[in-house]
């Protein structure tokens, strides 16, 4: 269900043009569940979310909103620490940082993620930004802990600092 900022501003909008808060809570996670990108703007717009004038800058902001939350989960299931990134040059969302193959912090990080931006937005996790690269074909709608268990494998099978540093500290 939509607990973020922007989806309360969504069903705000909508409520107070009549409708009721329940019944718009449960519609507007149907619709951003089953639209992205411009089919989700339409979607907003139609079923009275947001204005016309409004309606791209909305669905953009909700997506971005439930990619966050939905990567902040899938953190906190990890068995390693890690850190939440965010990706303001690219992407605009959160990523998980899996840590620094070397001792210079500048150097690019391993990071795990999802690609909001794609027609079919999937997990996907990187060594050194971008040495090697591989999409799980996850949507970006999978359970977070279905999502933290991929995650897990793979950085254990890249070698990514994270995990090495969990197992340094539980040898």
């Amino acid at each position: 269900m939509n607990t973020t900022t922007r989806a309360a501003e969504l069903i705000a909008y909508r409520v107070r043009k009549g409708a009721n808060p329940a019944d718009s809570a449960a519609l507007l996670d149907e619709l951003a569940i089953a639209h992205t990108g411009y089919n989700l703007a339409h979607a907003l717009q139609y079923n009275g979310f947001a204005s016309v004038a409004r309606c791209e800058q909305a669905a953009h902001n909700l997506e971005i909103e439930r990619v966050d939350e939905h990567v902040a989960a899938v953190a906190a299931l990890l068995p390693f620490p890690v850190d939440l990134e965010a990706d303001m040059g690219g992407l605009n969302v959160l990523q998980i940082d899996l840590g620094c193959r070397t001792d210079d912090e500048d150097d690019p990080h391993d990071r795990a993620g999802i690609d909001p931006h794609k027609p079919r937005a999937t997990w996907w996790i990187e060594t050194a930004g971008g040495a090697d690269f591989e999409d799980s074909h996850l949507p970006a709608t999978t359970p977070p802990a279905h999502v933290a268990q991929w995650i897990t494998t793979r950085a254990t099978h890249l070698g990514c600092p994270a995990v090495q540093a969990q197992q340094l500290l539980t040898a």
